[in-house]
């Protein structure tokens, strides 16, 4: 099975700046001339300032990038993050510690959302070091299919264009003020049984590269 925890301890120790979205190439789609990355499709409302840790290095990319650089693993993927509604999600505390929370995680708009209460404090987490890791719910072994987990940087929306974005395409929002982020995705794997049952199966996308199986 796939740990959620092994995710935030990767790049520890770098210092260099992760690279703004508007910073990454977005060349032709692949089989065009260039080569280059899939351009990102048009969100309907502006993306915030990043928030969060200036040491961490690595390209990050929205889940619309990963769905069109990797179709079929962002389907499976998706398909498994739907399968319930309650997902396990990794921060790290302020004394360096990791904490587990349940959460629920919205696909919307192209991208990934973690929204919830004021005050809470995997939210304060966030906002100190990013990293976050996503484990979708997984099932007794006996009815066991496979398991998904995102890696990536949480990005706060602050402003009021981008909640109201969101509370419109969200299936249940509360009422009153609500804290919101989108997920800047550093990679996604995907673990599950072979036809026969007798083996895992482990893929693993990060962005700009190929799937790789393991």
């Amino acid at each position: 099975r796939l740990t959620i925890v092994s995710a935030l301890t990767r790049n520890v120790g770098r210092h260099a700046e992760p690279p703004r979205r508007e910073d990454r190439p977005n060349g032709p789609r692949r089989g065009d001339q260039g080569g280059g990355r899939p351009r990102a499709r048009a969100l309907p409302y502006t993306l915030g300032p990043r928030v969060g840790g200036g040491c961490l290095a690595g390209q990050v990319t929205t889940w619309q990038e990963f769905s069109d650089e990797a179709p079929e693993l962002a389907a499976r993927v998706l398909e498994r993050f739907e399968a319930h509604r309650h997902k396990t999600m990794a921060t790290i505390r302020a004394d360096g510690g990791p904490r587990i929370s349940g959460t629920e995680v919205p696909i919307k708009l192209g991208e990934m959302w973690l929204g919830g209460m004021t005050g809470n404090r995997r939210f304060a987490d966030l906002r100190r070091d990013p990293r976050v890791a996503i484990h979708s719910a997984s099932k007794d072994p006996d009815v066991w299919t496979g398991d998904a987990k995102i890696a990536g940087r949480a990005v706060e929306v602050t402003d009021a264009e981008g909640k109201a974005a969101f509370r419109g395409a969200a299936d249940e929002v509360p009422d009153g003020d609500f804290e919101l982020f989108r997920i800047d995705l550093t990679e996604a794997s995907l673990v599950r049984l072979s036809p026969e049952r007798d083996h895992l199966l482990v893929e693993v996308w990060r962005p700009g590269e190929a799937v790789r199986p393991t």
